[in-house]
C-alpha cells in the first residue's frame, strides 16, 4: 500500500518535468534566457517612445528640447549598452556560482564586481540626467522636481508623468 503514493508521486514529478521541458523556452530554444540577445530592439523602441512622449507632454517641451533630449538619450543608450550587457552576463555568472561549487569568497568578490559595475551605470545615468536638466527651463525643472518629491513621499495619487 505504501508503494502507491510513491509511484503516484514519481509519475506526477515525471509528468511535471516532461511538461516543463516541452514548454520552457530556454530548454527548447536558444533565443531566450542567458544566450538571448540583450534586448528586443522593437520593444525597447516602443517603450522608450511611450515614456518620452509622456515626459515631453508633462514638461510641455519645445520642438528643440524634444530633438535635443531624444538625440542625447539615443546616444547615451548606445554608449551604455555594452555596460548593461556585461552587467547582465555577470549577474548570470553570479547566479551560476551560487548554484555551483564556488566558495563564499568567490561569490562575494563577484557580487562586489557587480556592485561596481552598477555604480558606474548609475554615474552614467546621473550624467545624462544632468545634461537633460541643463536643457530644461527653470519652470520645467520645478514641475519635474515636484512630481518626484510627491512620488518619493508616497503620494500615490500623483504620477510622475501624465
Amino acid at each position: 500500500m505504501k508503494r502507491k503514493p510513491l509511484i503516484a508521486t514519481a509519475i506526477g514529478l515525471t509528468s511535471v518535468l516532461a511538461l516543463a521541458a516541452v514548454t520552457y523556452p530556454v530548454w527548447a530554444d536558444d533565443s531566450t534566457g542567458a544566450k538571448a540577445p540583450f534586448v528586443d530592439k522593437e520593444f525597447e523602441g516602443a517603450l522608450r517612445k511611450h515614456f518620452q512622449k509622456r515626459f515631453f507632454n508633462f514638461i510641455d517641451a519645445t520642438d528643440t528640447q524634444r530633438e535635443q533630449i531624444t538625440a542625447l538619450l539615443d546616444e547615451r543608450m548606445e554608449v551604455c549598452r555594452p555596460q548593461r550587457e556585461k552587467l547582465k552576463n555577470e549577474a548570470i555568472q553570479l547566479s551560476e556560482m551560487m548554484a555551483g561549487d564556488a566558495s563564499d569568497e568567490q561569490v562575494r568578490n563577484k557580487l562586489h564586481e557587480l556592485r561596481d559595475m552598477r555604480d558606474k551605470l548609475m554615474d552614467e545615468r546621473m550624467t545624462t540626467a544632468l545634461k537633460v536638466r541643463n536643457m530644461l527651463k527653470p519652470e520645467q525643472r520645478k514641475e519635474v522636481s515636484d512630481k518626484i518629491v510627491a512620488l518619493i513621499s508616497g503620494n500615490g495619487r500623483t504620477r510622475m508623468l501624465r
